[in-house]
């Protein structure tokens, strides 16, 4: 749902990419579909001499491929996190208010859309990787449990899912 922007010939030794949302400093953007998101950093990898980019918000990134490199650490941390804290049954609105999850502290007791989105957005990568899966349902609330072994088997899968360009979370 994004689009970048290189500006610059083939022949300029330094190009400016207007990225939008896709990449944002200090905050980190809020895909909604994060395989998507995950290759488009691939993607946004491979392009060459990016000396400065420009987002729709927030500071320029001048060291745009050390942005990319942090945004994929980033999202593999949240990842492990989301799975370390379903070893017992979770809702998406417990792991995105659990303290740590983000640099600030969110309030579990004023939903914030944003938030709960976020930690969805990870669940569900999870659960596609077959390293969650919903426990149980209720009155209406999804309730998530991590299958138990080591993270690093869940996160190859999760890996096998970006690299296969196939499969999309929408």
């Amino acid at each position: 749902g994004s689009i970048c922007l290189r500006i610059g010939s083939e022949e300029d030794e330094e190009k400016i990419l207007i990225c939008g949302d896709v990449l944002l400093y200090p905050i980190t953007p809020h895909p909604n579909d994060l395989v998507t998101y995950l290759r488009t950093l691939d993607d946004l990898k491979q392009l060459e001499k990016i000396a400065l980019s420009l987002p729709a918000h927030g500071s320029n990134i001048r060291g745009f491929y050390g942005r990319i490199d942090f945004l994929k650490k980033h999202h593999r941390s949240r990842l492990e996190f989301t799975y370390n804290a379903c070893s017992k049954p979770k809702t998406p609105w417990e792991i995105a208010s659990t303290p740590r999850y983000f640099d600030v502290f969110v309030d579990p007791a004023k939903f914030n859309p944003m938030a709960g989105n976020e930690a969805f957005v990870h669940i569900r990568l999870l659960e596609m990787a077959k390293g969650l899966y919903r426990s149980n349902i209720a009155e209406g609330v999804h309730y998530f449990k991590n299958t138990g072994e080591k993270f690093d088997h869940v996160y190859r899968r999760i890996l096998e899912i970006i690299d296969d360009g196939s499969s999309t979370v929408l």
